[in-house]
């Protein structure tokens, strides 16, 4: 055995020796030799000896090196060796890029590569195919893609669903794989009709169709991307799409190592799952601009439903008759082409009916739209019920309001369910006759000796009506109970007010500080009443004044009327300059003179933070009623406060936001003020509101058994949570302590309950915490975001465009830039782009 080992390192030795004797040699290679401008290039460096290190790479004239993805790899075959190292190198512009000789050193032995050229043509026009094939294709006639308008016309309106349809064409030979579906722009005034129950992956498409056509007499693989929006402005779109897909050149597509079977047709490629692909970006080629018209005004008398397309309406009653009081069901119902998504439900008056708000339900059946609208009656009075309603809906096709009429008839009967004449009219009820019977001679009644006591005296008398006894207390009650509960809700909502008023804190500080100041200006005298005077009284008198911070005595004595209080502050900016022997002097009736000045500037000032808050609330929302927006914002965010916001106030700030259509900031407004009152629910009827108009999921609903579980989980927040858990832990330590006095099984019961009560609240604000609350949450700001790859404006590429209102989630932070995930893609984005929603998070 030992033989066999020193056999094994002499021959490792040898080896070794022979490679050391071998000179060094180098060969290039490149691949492609003809490449678009900012695809990338391989150079390959291969050499007979290992130990390459520290290559210094040569200046490029027209590329630039990406050191930072080298790979290597070494080959052995018959005990010969060769190392390999394989260098991306990115053209810039169109032309020929040079890759100059350079030296290359291992050990003490040095070579010297061949200069390499490769041709940088314009995007687009390499060849798809190698030369060998013996044809000239370039790429952009190999793999291409174009956007169509089914239904061209001159003009659209607003509101007028829209379709649009990607195709996306690509020669076999390439291997295609989508790698993502269509980023859409242009578009930015448009809400995309939701796929989401067809399509999970993207809510913007229909599902993805593939087939093979021919174009030209060259067979493709073709994908068909249909899509549908609704422009929410007039003006001009101009929808454009680019899309990233995975190519696999026939140059770099390796020979098959076994038999041919079924399975290997290329059609397959195109759902991945085959080698890795080299990244092509494909840019749609535009149908051009679509001017959008603003809709006419409805006709005069018509109930406008806001529909747009071909519809037919349908209008009656569930029953033939009704009585008065009994409920009946008016069905509206629609069938059509066009949008459901811009359904106005129209508010009804019908004279001798109480009509409640409509129901909405909308179903879909191929191209076809289903709308079915439910109005409760309650018939007020009887007789033959007649009346007429007019229904608009718009039709694009010719320009018009389409009107439908019904004339509704129902007879309605009085009420035949049984009613006593009290309950009608309030009378009594008529005696009913007693039978008929002999009358009897009345036994003499027997005399009983018990003894009664009587009462003192004729005592207190109950008046009649009885409710004369407490009919002071009831009116007490019934007025006194409102008043002081209004009391205290104006006293409360007037401290949240003042909370955030740092007028008002200002002033109810000095309020607050100025007993202690009386009470000192008063027990001292002496060097101590200057010291009191200057490190106390000067700050309270400048604060009040409003004089700057750090005013001097001198200062505030510039605005006092006394001539004693003004000479007296005077002398107190220059008592520090008196020698300690030489004590001030002050007259007699200065102290209490300044502590009446203290109390009349401490009582204004308290006063005119009061009225200064009153005005403020006269004028709360005076710029959002005349229409200015933008004011508004500032104004109440001037009255926010970041450390504890008012839900009220975020909710104007998104409806004012909402009215200058930027939806993003809307979107970020609504979101904050649901997460800080979860249980208001106009804040959540808005927000869902902006969330279809962004097609983004509605939340708060509870279609199925686990959004209903997120709504109950919601109604409270995960502060409140953690308090319910603090309390059921206090009850569950008190009855711990008080087991003695009940049965075991009592005590168990109760301590159970209160575990899994414990339990639910726990587990609710750590999911809250996580979910909705997560610091890492965040808006995209703006009409659309460009994701980079790397954290820099200048540097890196476009990883994808996401539009705004997208919901974000910050994987990192780096400096001004956020790595964000949104739609499933990861890129950088600019910190100012994403609005984060609940920065502070829970704790």
């Amino acid at each position: 055995m030992n033989r066999f080992k020193l056999f094994l390192i002499s021959v490792a030795a040898g080896a070794a020796l022979l490679a050391n004797a071998a000179g060094l040699e180098v060969n290039v290679s490149v691949t492609p030799k003809s490449v678009a401008a900012g695809e990338l290039v391989h150079y390959t460096l291969t050499t007979n000896l290992p130990g390459l290190r520290n290559l210094a790479f040569p200046r490029l004239e027209n590329g630039r090196w990406l050191t930072n993805s080298i790979s290597q790899s070494t080959r052995i075959v018959n005990g010969v060796g060769s190392y390999s190292y394989t260098i991306p190198i990115q053209p810039q512009r169109e032309g020929t890029l040079t890759i100059p000789a350079f030296e290359v050193q291992i050990g003490n032995q040095t070579a010297q590569t061949q200069p390499v050229e490769i041709k940088v043509l314009s995007p687009g026009e390499q060849p798809a195919l190698p030369e060998s094939s013996g044809e000239s294709l370039s790429m952009k006639e190999a793999l291409f893609g174009r956007i169509l308008l089914p239904e061209k016309r001159d003009f659209y309106y607003v509101g007028e669903e829209i379709p649009l349809t990607l195709e996306l064409f690509a020669i076999p030979q390439l291997r295609m794989e989508l790698m993502e579906y269509p980023e859409l722009s242009g578009l930015g005034n448009a809400v995309f009709h939701d796929y989401s129950d067809e399509n999970q992956q993207n809510r913007k498409f229909a599902r993805i169709r593939t087939t093979r056509t021919t174009l030209q007499d060259r067979p493709y693989h073709e994908a068909i991307f249909s899509t549908a929006f609704r422009a929410t402005a007039p003006g001009k779109l101009k929808p454009e799409a680019t899309v990233t897909v995975g190519i696999q050149p026939p140059s770099e597509q390796r020979q098959r190592r076994r038999p041919q079977s079924i399975f290997d047709d290329d059609f397959f490629d195109f759902f991945g799952g085959g080698p890795r692909k080299t990244p092509y970006k494909v840019v749609f080629a535009s149908p051009g601009e679509i001017a959008v018209r603003a809709l006419p005004p409805a006709p005069a008398g018509v109930l406008n439903l806001g529909l747009l397309g071909r519809w037919e309406l349908e209008c009656r009653f569930d029953q033939a008759s009704g009585m008065v009081g009994e409920p009946l069901t008016l069905n509206l119902t629609l069938s059509g082409d066009g949008s459901p998504e811009t359904l106005a439900v129209p508010k009804l008056t019908l004279p001798g009916f109480r009509v409640y708000p409509g129901e909405v339900k909308k179903q879909s059946a191929g191209i076809t739209n289903h709308i079915t609208i439910r109005y409760a009656l309650i018939p007020l009075e009887p007789g033959v019920r007649k009346q007429q309603l007019k229904f608009a809906t718009f039709d694009p096709a010719t320009g018009e309001y389409a009107v439908r009429e019904f004339n509704l008839e129902i007879p309605v009967a009085k009420s035949d369910r049984p009613a006593t004449a009290a309950v009608s009219s309030g009378a009594a009820l008529p005696p009913e006759p007693d039978a008929v019977a002999e009358p009897e001679v009345p036994a003499p009644a027997p005399v009983r000796e018990e003894i009664f006591y009587q009462k003192p005296g004729p005592g207190v008398a109950v008046q009649l009506p009885l409710i004369r006894n407490q009919l002071w207390f009831i009116l007490l009650c019934v007025i006194g109970g409102p008043v002081t509960g209004l009391l205290l809700e104006l006293r409360h909502r007037r401290r949240m007010r003042a909370a955030n008023d740092p007028e008002y804190l200002r002033r109810r500080e000095l309020r607050d500080r100025l007993p202690q100041l009386l009470r000192r200006l008063r027990s001292v005298n002496g060097s101590e009443l200057e010291r009191v005077l200057r490190e106390e009284a000067v700050p309270f008198l400048a604060e009040a004044l409003k004089l700057p911070h750090g005013a001097t005595a001198g200062e505030v004595a510039e605005h006092l009327d006394d001539p004693e209080l003004r000479q007296l502050f005077r002398n107190t900016e220059f008592a520090s300059f008196r020698p300690d022997a030489a004590a001030a002097s002050f007259p007699p009736g200065t102290v209490e003179k300044l502590c009446k000045l203290l109390k009349r500037v401490g009582v204004f000032a308290l006063l005119g933070a009061f009225f200064l808050l009153q005005g403020a609330e006269a004028d709360f929302n005076a710029a959002f009623d005349k229409g200015e927006f933008k004011q508004a914002v500032e104004d109440y965010r001037k009255q926010l406060n970041p450390q504890a916001p008012s839900p009220a106030l975020l909710y104007n700030i998104g409806s004012s936001y909402y009215r200058m259509n930027d939806l993003p900031r809307a979107l970020y407004c609504f979101e904050q003020a649901h997460l800080l009152a979860p249980r208001d629910s106009e804040t959540l009827e808005n927000l869902n509101l902006v969330n279809r108009k962004l097609a983004l999921p509605e939340i708060g609903r509870t279609n199925s058994p686990g959004a209903l579980l997120l709504w109950c989980r919601d109604r409270l927040r995960p502060d409140q949570y953690w308090a319910i858990a603090a309390a059921v832990f206090a009850l569950m330590c008190i009855g711990l302590g008080l087991r003695h006095s009940f049965r075991p099984s009592t005590v168990l019961t109760y301590e159970a309950g209160a575990a899994l009560v414990l339990v639910l609240a726990i587990t609710a604000a750590v999911s809250q915490a996580n979910g909705p609350y997560n610091p890492d949450r965040g808006i995209v700001n703006g009409n659309s975001l460009e994701l980079r790859t790397l954290p820099a404006a200048a540097s890196g590429r476009i990883e994808a465009t996401v539009p705004g209102g997208s919901a974000a989630t910050v994987v990192e932070r780096r400096g001004d830039w956020l790595r964000v995930k949104v739609n499933g893609r990861d890129g950088w984005a600019p910190a100012g782009r994403i609005n984060i929603i609940f920065p502070g998070g829970v704790f």
